[in-house]
């Protein structure tokens, strides 16, 4: 056990971690399981470039992110299973590619909601006042 941040951290590497997470009550099994699905973590620098990639100037000399193709990105590029990616799929499907057979397959909510759980499980989204009070408690 770490007595410390410093030993905690070696001990705990964050690189590849994965995690199991249901999508939506739709997605359920003949026996009305939930499926689930297998995300992995996304690194500081991956979301840097995802969000330059979708970065564009507007018509004020603005920058504008296109949060939908980030999103998109994001959801196909970080989870492992269902493997959006999946040529078998796609073609199965008529679909020209990974981000058109997620919309094929996924609702919108459902897309959104593997998003903000891979920037989650990556840390981007944790309640900083939560962890806050928990360490004056």
């Amino acid at each position: 056990m770490a007595e410390t941040l410093q030993e905690f951290l070696n001990q705990n590497i964050v690189e590849g971690m994965t995690k199991e997470i249901p999508i939506s009550n739709r997605l359920r099994d003949s026996k009305g399981k939930l499926f689930t699905a297998t995300i992995k973590t996304v690194t500081q620098k991956e979301v840097k470039e995802l969000r330059r990639k979708h970065t564009k100037i507007n018509k004020k000399g603005e920058p504008e992110v296109n949060s939908e193709a980030f999103a998109e990105e994001l959801v196909v590029e970080n989870t492992l299973n269902p493997n959006f990616k999946d040529a078998e799929s796609i073609k199965k499907l008529g679909c020209i590619n990974a981000y058109q057979y997620l919309n094929k397959v996924l609702l919108s909510g459902e897309v959104s909601r593997l998003h903000l759980e891979i920037l989650k499980f990556s840390g981007f989204k944790e309640d900083i006042d939560e962890l806050t009070e928990e360490v004056k408690n």
